[in-house]
C-alpha cells in the first residue's frame, strides 16, 4: 500500500530544509515568500517548531534550533559503521567483483575491521583482525595522507622506512611527496608493497563531525592490474567510501591541506 504525504508535515520539512540552507536567519516574511505556505498556516507551524526546539527564534529571524543537535547524535550512536560498509561492500563486489576492506589506524598500524570477498578464483587473503603497516598499505596511505606533517613525522622520525617487498616505499621523503598526490586524487593505491602480488586503492572515510575514522579498500590479486580493472577499482573505492561518509552524516572535504583527522594511539 502507497502512503499518502501529510500535507503539514511535508510543509514543515520544507522549512527545515530552507532554513539548513541558509546561512543566516530567515524572517517571517522571507520564509512566506520562498515557500508560498499561507501566512497562518506558516505561523502556526514555526510557533509549533519552536516549541519543539527545531527552530530559534533570533533577532526576528529563525534558525534551525538546537534540537536537531540530540536526533543528529542519537543517529551517530545508533548507526554502526561495520553494518554501512556491508551494505556497499556487496555494491562493490555485485559492481566490479573486487575485494574490500574497510580499515582503521589502531596502535601503529592498520587493523581491518570487516572484509568483503569477490567471487573470483584468484582472489587476496582478507580476514578481520588482519594487521598491515600503515607506510606500505593503501588504507594506511589514505590515513597518513590527511595527517599534518607534524604528525607523519612522529609515526617516521627517522628518513629510512622498513621495506616489506622489494616494491615498499623506503624513504620518509617520497612518502610525503606520496601524500600530496593522494590529497590531489582523494585516493591511495599501493602496488605489491606489502604483499607481492597484491594492488590495493584506498579512500578515506569521514564521520559527522569531520573526523577520519576508517578507510575503504578495494584489493586486486594482480603484480599489474589492466588499466579498465584499475579505473573501476579507483572509481568504485571513491564513489564508495562518500557513500559510507554521507550514511555517517559526514562530508567528503575538497582537496584541502593536512588536518589532525584523528588520533594517533
Amino acid at each position: 500500500m502507497t502512503a499518502v504525504p501529510t500535507p503539514a508535515i511535508q510543509s514543515a520539512l520544507r522549512v527545515l530544509d530552507t532554513l539548513s540552507a541558509s546561512s543566516r536567519a530567515l524572517t517571517f516574511s522571507e520564509l512566506h515568500v520562498q515557500l508560498a505556505i499561507p501566512k497562518s498556516s506558516l505561523s502556526r507551524m514555526l510557533h509549533t517548531l519552536e516549541d519543539a526546539g527545531l527552530l530559534s527564534l533570533q533577532g526576528g529571524g529563525y534558525r534551525i534550533g538546537a534540537k536537531v543537535l540530540d536526533y543528529a547524535a542519537a543517529y551517530t550512536r545508533q548507526l554502526d559503521i561495520i553494518q554501512v560498509f556491508q551494505q556497499v561492500a556487496q555494491q562493490i563486489v555485485d559492481e566490479i567483483d573486487e575485494t574490500n576492506q574497510l580499515a582503521r589506524f589502531q596502535g601503529g598500524e592498520m587493523v581491518f575491521l570487516a572484509t568483503r570477498d569477490c567471487q573470483r578464483l584468484i582472489r587476496p587473503a582478507a580476514y578481520p583482525g588482519r594487521r598491515v603497516a600503515v607506510h606500505a598499505s593503501a588504507v594506511g596511505k589514505a590515513t597518513l595522507a590527511y595527517l599534518s606533517e607534524a604528525e607523519v613525522l612522529r609515526l617516521y622520525p627517522s628518513e629510512t622506512l622498513p621495506a616489506l617487498t622489494p616494491h615498499t616505499i623506503t624513504s620518509r621523503t617520497a612518502l610525503l611527496r606520496e601524500l600530496e598526490s593522494i590529497r590531489e586524487r582523494g585516493y591511495a593505491t599501493t602496488s605489491q608493497e606489502s604483499t607481492l602480488n597484491l594492488c590495493c586503492f584506498s579512500s578515506p572515510v569521514w564521520d559527522s563531525s569531520g573526523r577520519m575514522v576508517a578507510a575503504l579498500s578495494i584489493c586486486l590479486a594482480t603484480d599489474h592490474p589492466d588499466e579498465a580493472r584499475a579505473h573501476n577499482a579507483s572509481s568504485s573505492v571513491l564513489k564508495q567510501a562518500a557513500a559510507i561518509t554521507r550514511a555517517l552524516g559526514g562530508k567528503v572535504p575538497a582537496r584541502a591541506s593536512p588536518v589532525s583527522a584523528l588520533t594517533l594511539t
